[in-house]
C-alpha cells in the first residue's frame, strides 16, 4: 500500500512542481492518474458546483473537458486495460509487476521514500 501511495504522491509531485504527469509504471498509471481523469470527468457531470469551484482558479484551455484527449495525451497505450478483467486477486509477484519502471520515460529516484 505504500507503493501506491507513493506512485500518487509522485504524480502529484510533477503537478505541483508544473510537469505533465508522465506516468512510470503501471501502477501510476492504471493505479491512479485513469482513475483521477475518470473521477474528474464523474465529477463534472455529478457535482457540476464543485467542480465549478474547482476548477476557478485555473485558466481555461479549448481543450479543457475533452476527456478522451486526455487520455490520448497522458498515457503510451490502454494495456492495463486488460489488467482489470483479471479473475482473482493478483499474486505478490504479478502486483510488484505493476511498480516496474517503463523503459522510455524518465525513471524516479529510487531513494525518494515515503511520506509520513
Amino acid at each position: 500500500m505504500r507503493r501506491y501511495a507513493g506512485a500518487f504522491d509522485d504524480l502529484a509531485c510533477d503537478l505541483a512542481a508544473g510537469r505533465r504527469p508522465t506516468p512510470a509504471c503501471t501502477a501510476e498509471e492504471f493505479g491512479i492518474l485513469d482513475l483521477a481523469i475518470q473521477d474528474a470527468e464523474r465529477c463534472q457531470h455529478d457535482e457540476p458546483d464543485l467542480h465549478a469551484d474547482l476548477v476557478a482558479a485555473h485558466p481555461g484551455s479549448r481543450f479543457d473537458f475533452d476527456w478522451r484527449i486526455l487520455q490520448d495525451a497522458l498515457f503510451q497505450d490502454k494495456d492495463y486495460e486488460g489488467l482489470l478483467a483479471h479473475p482473482v486477486p493478483l499474486s505478490y509477484d504479478a502486483a510488484e509487476e505493476w511498480f516496474g519502471e517503463f523503459g522510455n520515460v524518465p525513471t524516479r529516484d529510487p531513494e525518494r521514500g515515503f511520506r509520513r
